[in-house]
């Protein structure tokens, strides 16, 4: 990663951060095998469902209290080599909560699984 093109306030933090090992197919794994297994927290006021469809799996976030009919697609980060929609549990169910908007995050097949 070429540090000099993050904004310079955020340098440090993504220094700590350090680079995933998504190099490798073993690096891909060991990343992957950690999303699986990270604890998923719950936001009070939202309820999760997750749906599997034929081109993948689909997490859902319906708050309580829903505020009209906007929706938000959120795609995770990962660059189509690693990722999955649960990493972002916490952002997309404090989102939906905090908007009151329907939040759906999609899982997609990663690049080196496609090849």
């Amino acid at each position: 990663m070429d540090i000099e093109r993050v904004d310079p306030e955020l340098r440090e933090a993504t220094r700590k951060l350090g680079v995933p090992p998504i190099g490798s197919a073993l690096g891909r794994r060991v990343v992957r095998a950690a999303i699986r297994v990270m604890r998923v927290p719950r936001i009070d006021g939202v309820t999760v469902s997750v749906q599997r469809t034929p081109a993948g799996t689909v997490r859902i976030y319906t708050p309580q209290h829903r505020r009209g009919d906007a929706a938000l697609l959120w795609i995770h980060g990962g660059d189509f080599v690693i990722g999955d929609a649960r990493q972002d549990e916490a952002l997309c169910a404090g989102t939906a909560a905090e908007l009151g908007i329907l939040v759906v995050s999609a899982n997609y097949r990663l690049a080196p699984d496609a090849v």
